[in-house]
């Protein structure tokens, strides 16, 4: 995925570029997403996320302060 790597606001250096897994899931490593909307809960605890518009997450981290500026940008899946 290509987005914009800025400049840290704070640091005026350039980001670098990445993103975050989530480990919470037993056996399943994914990447975080953006999902629209108020959370709503299912009966069984978890998210309702069928037919919301979803997009992985791109964390770029200032190496000088650890500044994170999150995007969340609306491409295909790879």
């Amino acid at each position: 995925m290509n987005a914009p790597v800025p400049d840290c606001p704070k640091c005026k250096i350039r980001m670098e570029p990445g993103y975050v897994l989530d480990f919470s899931q037993s056996q399943k490593v994914k990447r975080l997403r953006w999902i629209e909307g108020d959370p709503e809960k299912t009966l069984f605890g978890s998210f309702k996320t069928k037919g919301k518009r979803q997009f992985e997450l791109i964390a770029n981290r200032c190496a000088q302060c650890g500044y994170l500026i999150w995007f969340a940008p609306e491409v295909a899946p790879e």
